[in-house]
């Protein structure tokens, strides 16, 4: 007759002496007077019983508990077994999801998971547009482990961080500053002389004579973008620029010193002359004669209509103003109604 000791069949007096019986007797088909004279030894005669969990024969720190004569191992989480001795995968169920990498544990596993996503089996997908990566009002499109950033105009990068530079192709003409915006340029034309938006536009082409382009205080006429130039007496050239010589022949005589009347540097310091130039009194000239010499007049008129001759003084010695210096002759001039009248003394 055997029993069962563990999970191994022995002979039933070895397994009283040194194994506890796992069966009741009744499952062996035994009576217990069997078990009292089996072999000639009675019950009465056996050894004391042995406590079957000393040494405690679960393994993986299990708690050992003697059962009639018997025992039985309860086993810590993670490990099974009749004596706890098998650790439990606790991976083989796939309990990380979303692709992560299950990790086993002591009664536990834990989970790996892939960028995008968290939680204990990594169910969760992380909002990576919580927090408002992109920048500049622009949107953002969550997906598993990133995001995307759609910019407004004006804006580039990956999370349009970089205000586009409009101004990079140099829209503006004619050396205008160009001034970048969002999505825009501007271009300051104030030191160029242009206008429009690019400052493309020349400036309206100011009428010949405001560049004052006649000399001697000549008048200007504009005729259909050019001008001509209206010359006082005494000057000539399209633009009144050459001054007529009208001491070129020598009219003095008895040598005479000729002077133009023209002559600018001798006003306010030639008696003869006025004290300030006018252009339009410029033509003709004066003789400033010797002593011993007067003024011979070339014709009533010519000096009837001067305006310096009362206070020239031509009567008398020293130096006169006139046509021209022959032998001294007294005159004088009186008004009349009729205008000038020529007196000889």
């Amino acid at each position: 007759m055997n029993a069962v000791c563990g999970y191994l069949a022995v002979p039933l007096v070895r397994c009283v002496a040194h194994c506890s019986l796992v069966a009741d007797r009744g499952d062996l088909g035994l009576q217990n007077s069997d078990i009292r004279t089996v072999a000639g030894i009675s019950s009465d005669n056996l050894p004391p019983s042995v406590d079957q969990c000393s040494p405690n024969p679960c393994q993986n720190r299990a708690i050992c508990r003697v059962r009639g004569d018997g025992y039985s191992c309860f086993c810590v989480p993670g490990f099974q077994g009749a004596h706890c001795q098998i650790d439990v995968n606790e991976c083989v169920s796939q309990p990380c999801r979303n692709g992560a990498t299950c990790e086993d544990r002591v009664g536990r596993f834990s989970c790996l998971c892939t960028p995008g996503f968290t939680g204990v089996a990594c169910e969760v997908q992380i909002d990576e547009c919580q927090s408002q990566p992109c920048l500049n009002g622009g949107g953002c499109h969550d997906y598993a482990g990133g995001f995307t950033c759609t910019c407004v105009a004006g804006f580039q990068g990956q999370q349009c961080e970089i205000n586009i530079d409009e101004c990079q192709e140099r829209p503006c003409q004619n050396g205008a500053l160009c001034i970048d915006g969002v999505n825009d340029y501007r271009c300051d034309c104030s030191q160029t002389g242009f206008t429009g938006r690019h400052c493309e536009i020349p400036p309206p082409t100011p009428p010949p004579c405001s560049y004052e382009p006649c000399f001697n205080s000549a008048t200007c006429h504009d005729n259909l973008g050019n001008y001509t130039c209206e010359c006082w007496p005494g000057f000539e050239g399209s633009r009144c620029e050459r001054d007529i010589n009208e001491c070129h022949s020598s009219p003095c005589m008895h040598e005479g010193r000729c002077i133009e009347r023209s002559w600018q540097v001798f006003y306010g310091h030639e008696p003869l002359l006025p004290e300030h130039y006018n252009h339009q009194h410029a033509a003709g000239f004066i003789c400033s004669c010797p002593p011993g010499t007067t003024v011979l007049l070339a014709s009533f008129w010519e000096f009837a209509t001067a305006d310096h001759v009362t206070s020239a003084g031509i009567v008398g010695e020293g130096p006169h103003s006139g046509s021209s210096c022959g032998d001294m002759l007294a005159v004088a001039f009186n008004y009349h109604t009729s205008g000038y009248r020529l007196v000889f003394l």
